[in-house]
């Protein structure tokens, strides 16, 4: 019988396919990759595998996870990341102080933070057993610390449950968070947080695609602390804020776009500045595309409220807007300038209490080609002197006979009932298209309302008839 060779003598000729390829031992190839269970971690979700996590991850290697249960309480990262074998991949936190389960450092062995040295997380299940375990404390957190930021870290396709926080992160940019899936958090799905004065505007960073549940009445879904912000195609169900912008330091570019956002308490899409926010203006948000249905007691379904200073360059446009509550706007904008709110269809279900509001201290807007329909007072207040609103222009034609004299002429009249009410009266053309010979010479609108006026029509022959064209302009309902 042939005796099995070790492991290093089997390897020792080990070479890459491809030319140039050298050759190396099995012992040397293996170390390329790190696996929890290298450090004597089970996965049975019995044995307490902290020690041994913690110990992988001191390589400063992202370490693999095979399908298994890990039992753990917390552990600190400083390069590297998880990777694991999707919701096969549990990892099980049995801490119940205010700590964060998993934190991400950034700094390479030697203790020395790199700005891009970003972690990679993809592919587990991280969770406590229930809601009430934990007071406080993220999922995962990225902090870098107060003097660096961390650049192009990456999480995807991660399921987090039953965290207070699912992901913090702070002085991030180029940050991807993608295809998650978080649940029953109680402060935030995701908070960005970036805070320091180093800083200026740190951020452009993507949320993409996530998908975010909670049944916690003050839960945030997204809050988003800076600039350059994506936050793309996500799915926010139920909870305070659905997504909370409130830049405290940087200056310019968020998008939304494309999300699902539902069951909100105050507002579906906020933005507002925080005490100690800094004067200096924040530029370009664009809201785009969404699908919004709200119903909060206080707030708006898109709500736009800087405070400490005045947001320029926004635009809301081509989202569908449901909003059920008689106490606040479906859209609330104040402190603006360079504003544009067209193609959106916002709905009140006939409970809404108004669909559009544009507050006095607003300047240089456009409001045109939207639907607002079915709210309970008007469908946009405009208290802007420099905002424009699109006017709705209808037309129509009747045959009016004159017959009631007055003195050598002959009035006629019919009463018009517009086919679409106007907020308030409108101006009203007329025009008559005389037959040769009847005489016919002006037109006269009198008794405008927003829903329809009288249309007279002068002759200078008793019963002459004209057909009689009318123009009406004014603001839509």
């Amino acid at each position: 019988m042939t005796k099995p060779r070790d492991l290093a003598t089997l390897g020792s000729g080990f070479t890459q396919s491809g030319t140039g390829a050298i050759q190396r031992t099995a012992e040397n190839k293996l170390k390329d990759t790190v696996s929890v269970k290298d450090f004597g971690a089970v996965g049975d979700g019995v044995a307490n595998d902290t020690a041994a996590m913690q110990a992988a991850h001191n390589t400063g290697k992202v370490v693999f996870y095979p399908n298994g249960r890990y039992k753990f309480t917390t552990i600190t990262i400083s390069t590297g990341g998880i990777v694991g074998e999707s919701k096969a991949t549990i990892l099980d936190s049995t801490d119940t102080t205010t700590s964060d389960l998993i934190t991400y450092t950034g700094g390479d062995s030697t203790g020395l933070l790199v700005n891009e040295l970003g972690a990679i997380f993809r592919d587990f299940y991280l969770r406590v057993n229930t809601v009430t375990q934990k007071a406080s404390g993220a999922g995962i957190k990225i902090n870098p610390g107060t003097s660096n930021e961390n650049y192009t870290s990456q999480v995807s396709n991660v399921t987090i449950r039953n965290v207070p926080t699912s992901i913090y992160t702070t002085n991030s940019s180029f940050i991807t968070i993608r295809d998650c899936y978080f649940a029953f958090f109680s402060e935030y799905g995701i908070w960005e947080d970036n805070n320091v004065a180093l800083f200026e505007d740190n951020g452009d960073n993507g949320i993409i695609n996530n998908t975010f549940y909670t049944n916690r009445p003050s839960a945030i879904g997204i809050k988003y602390r800076g600039g350059g912000g994506r936050i793309i195609g996500n799915k926010i169900n139920q909870g305070l804020i659905g997504i909370d912008i409130s830049p405290l330091r940087s200056t310019s570019i968020v998008l939304i776009e494309a999300n699902s956002i539902e069951g909100q308490t105050i507002s579906c899409i906020r933005f507002a500045t925080e005490a100690g926010a800094a004067a200096t203006a924040f530029t370009q948000v664009t809201i785009i595309g969404n699908q919004i249905n709200g119903y909060a007691a206080a707030g708006s379904a898109i709500q736009i409220q800087p405070t400490a200073y005045t947001l320029f360059q926004l635009v809301i446009s081509n989202n569908i807007i449901q909003f059920y509550t008689n106490l606040a706007n479906a859209v609330d904008v104040r402190n603006t300038s360079d504003f544009i709110f067209n193609g959106n269809i916002v709905k009140g279900n006939d409970v809404g209490y108004r669909g559009l509001f544009v507050n006095s201290d607003v300047s240089n807007g456009k409001i045109f080609g939207n639907q607002i329909l079915r709210f309970t007072n008007s469908s946009v207040l405009n208290n802007s002197t420099t905002t424009i609103e699109e006017k709705l222009v209808q037309n129509g034609s009747s045959v009016i006979t004159a017959a009631t004299a007055h003195g050598p002429l002959y009035v006629g009249f019919v009463d018009i009932t517009f086919p679409t009410p106007f907020r308030a009266a409108p101006v009203i053309l007329g025009h008559v298209e005389s037959v040769p010979g009847n005489g016919g010479v002006s037109t006269l609108a009198s008794n405008v309302t927003a829903t329809g006026f009288r249309f007279y029509h002068v002759n200078f022959a008793n019963g002459g008839a004209s057909s009689c064209r009318w123009r009406a302009e004014g603001l839509p309902v």
